[in-house]
């Protein structure tokens, strides 16, 4: 592997220059002047690098041949004192001078070291590249630069190019002006983008393999303010916000208290759209101090809800941090309650959640599905208990009446025995319908008024049933439809089919009216439903029986 340093100014005029180069650092080298000690952009250097995390680095007090015995004594302990209890405490410290030579082969040394403990950049398949300069050549087109961190990039390679995610094709690959044809991560590479021109592309452009990023305006984040501003912070104070190579104005939303000291969680506000994932580190300016005073890890990189609901969401991010892409879709997944797959996968760097239900590239948390049941099932109770004599609630105005996406129904119907899914209509496991007192002395007497006319019985709209009854008993079989306005009992019916033997085969209508004692208006429509039903055959204006009825059960002889 290819080691690459990258120098960075130390002057604080120039800091944000500093920020736009030490976004994909994996070790770093800290210099102090032995002559002159800690300075203030040291310690703000100090933070940026605390703030980053960068666990691995050299500090080098150089130009020690200006300093004195006694003064680099001082600067030494006043070194120790700085960088107590912090990441930098078990960073190597080398005296050195570029005039007399004094310490650079123990510099070279523990810089070796250090690379070796960072370890190889891990190639996990997900190229990542913050551009930190683009620039035309004639007769090439676009270049652009940057340190490459997640994965190898090839020629021919298609890349979205974020803002905006357009697809750019790699049409060639530089490592310090020799071409290659693949680049491994953790490489500075120049990069000859087809089809762009100069002004498509800015410092704090993101180049990422293609559907593994997206753009978000707002961040959850984890924040920790540094120790040189003695001050807190809110919502009040003018920053922008370094991710990256770019650097943009935000908008700073304290979710637990309106301030925040030391440690805290808050919503980031930036006016354009920023491709970052869970665990993206970055640092906080202030516009009016020109001075960075915080920093931190995005815990959500698209989060939902209010500021309350927040406060509560970052508490349960923050253990996720430390862990793999995915124990981070995991615990995305389990504050969002419901996503994509292809999100989760997005903002966790690649991870899947393990505990979970799957259905149509969508993920439900256990949680969230128990949840999603019980308000599925309290909607339908409520319209069973308010329609009981219906078959169940309308399937389609369920996700309307609970609030919840349809694809969610889909998945709660498809993993509960508690609910019976008829395509149409839902109904709970133990709902049967029943008649009230009202509707079941109407229900009484139209059954006396069919009974009481044999087969000659009147219209059903005319036998004192509400048409939400008479669907009900219909629905039951307790009545049978034989056409829109006449239904007859079950014991009618099994008359009417028992009839069918006195008939000479064929009959006419006018036949079958008169064995029933019955008028035309019930004769066609009955004649038609034994049609329907396999009993009888229709064969111009004449009818034949198809099938023969059985004797009854009280007619068979005993064995």
């Amino acid at each position: 592997m290819t080691t690459v340093f990258v120098d960075v100014p130390g002057h604080e005029r120039f800091m944000k220059n500093m920020l736009a180069g030490v976004g994909a650092l994996d070790a770093a080298l800290l210099v102090v002047a032995a002559d002159q000690g800690w300075m203030p952009q040291t310690e703000e250097h100090f933070s940026v690098l605390k703030l980053l995390g960068i666990k691995h680095g050299v500090i080098a007090l150089t130009r020690s041949d200006l300093a004195s015995k006694d003064t680099l004594e001082l600067v030494q302990l006043e070194l120790e004192e700085r960088i107590a209890a912090t990441l930098l405490q078990s960073w190597p410290v080398v005296i050195t001078s570029a005039v007399t030579g004094a310490g650079i082969d123990l510099l070279r040394k523990a810089l070796a070291n250090t690379l070796e403990r960072s370890g190889t950049p891990q190639d996990r398949g997900r190229p990542r590249l913050w551009i930190d300069r683009s620039f035309s050549i004639s007769g090439t087109g676009l270049v652009v630069t940057g340190t490459l961190t997640g994965g190898i990039v090839h020629q021919d390679m298609e890349l979205n190019l974020f803002p905006g995610s357009a697809t750019v094709r790699v049409r060639g690959l530089q490592i310090y002006e020799r071409e290659v044809e693949s680049v491994q991560p953790g490489t500075r590479v120049a990069i000859n983008l087809a089809g762009l021109e100069r002004e498509d592309v800015t410092r704090g452009s993101l180049l990422a393999a293609v559907g593994q990023a997206r753009e978000s305006t707002q961040f959850l984040v984890q924040i920790h303010t540094v120790r040189s501003i003695g001050i807190k912070i809110s919502s009040r104070g003018a920053f922008h916000l370094h991710a990256g190579s770019g650097a943009w104005p935000m908008q700073l939303i304290p979710v637990s208290n309106s301030e925040i000291a030391n440690t805290g969680h808050a919503l980031i506000r930036i006016p354009v759209g920023l491709p970052l994932k869970m665990g993206d580190r970055f640092i906080v300016r202030e516009v009016g101090r020109r001075t960075v005073v915080a920093g931190g890890q995005v815990l959500d990189p698209a989060p939902r809800g209010r500021l309350h609901e927040l406060a509560t969401k970052s508490q349960n991010l923050v253990a996720a941090l430390k862990q793999g892409p995915h124990e981070k879709a995991q615990a995305l997944l389990n504050i969002r309650e419901c996503d994509s797959l292809l999100h989760l996968e997005i903002d966790s760097d690649g991870g899947k959640p393990e505990y979970s239900f799957v259905a149509n590239e969508k993920a439900i948390s256990e949680i969230a599905l128990d949840k999603f049941s019980e308000t599925v099932e309290s909607t339908i109770r409520f319209f069973q208990a308010a329609n009981p004599l219906r078959p169940g609630m309308p399937r389609a105005s369920i996700a309307t009446k609970s609030g919840i996406d349809p694809e969610i129904v889909d998945a709660v119907l498809s993993t509960t025995e508690d609910l019976i899914d008829n395509g149409r209509t839902v109904h709970t496991a133990d709902f049967t319908g029943s008649l009230g007192s009202t509707e079941t002395q109407a229900w009484n007497a139209a059954r006396a008024v069919l009974t009481e006319t044999s087969l000659a019985v009147p219209r059903a709209s005319q036998i004192g049933l509400s048409p939400e009854v008479l669907h009900a008993l219909i629905r039951s079989e307790e009545l049978i439809r034989v056409a829109e306005n006449l239904v007859y009992l079950p014991e009618q019916i099994d008359e009417v089919i028992s009839g069918l033997k006195h008939l000479e085969d064929p009959f006419t209508v006018a036949e079958f009216r008169d064995t029933y004692a019955i008028t035309r208006r019930q004769a066609v429509p009955l004649l038609e439903w034994l049609d329907a039903n396999g009993w009888t055959i229709r064969q111009g204006n004449l009818r034949s029986v198809k099938k023969q009825p059985g004797p009854k059960k009280t007619d068979v002889p005993p064995q």
